[in-house]
């Protein structure tokens, strides 16, 4: 019936998604961390944490789900500059000044 199929259905993944992914999105409180899959998509992936019943959405590009990942050439500990925080800090103070 017209309706009823899911998104998942209407727009299929042409990648096959594995049972288990492992978080590798870095700084991400999860980073390592092994989940198994409970739907997967395009973008995302519905993810259940291994130690609970907690599921949650995860962007399947901050996990392995397309293969082993070539780690990039090393970066800084931070993708924030210190212009970017001045500018944070900035945009909290004025809306601080609005409360």
């Amino acid at each position: 019936p017209r309706g009823t199929s899911s998104r998942t259905e209407q727009y299929p993944n042409t990648r096959a998604t594995p049972a288990r992914v492992r978080v590798i999105r870095r700084h991400h409180p999860l980073e390592g961390l092994v989940l198994d899959v409970e739907r997967g998509g395009k973008s995302t992936l519905l993810v259940r944490h291994p130690t609970d019943t907690l599921t949650m959405r995860i962007p399947r590009a901050w996990t392995d789900a397309d293969g082993p990942v070539v780690p990039p050439n090393e970066k800084a500990d931070t993708e924030l500059t210190v212009d970017s925080l001045r500018d944070l800090v900035r945009l909290v103070d004025a809306l601080r000044d609005r409360l």
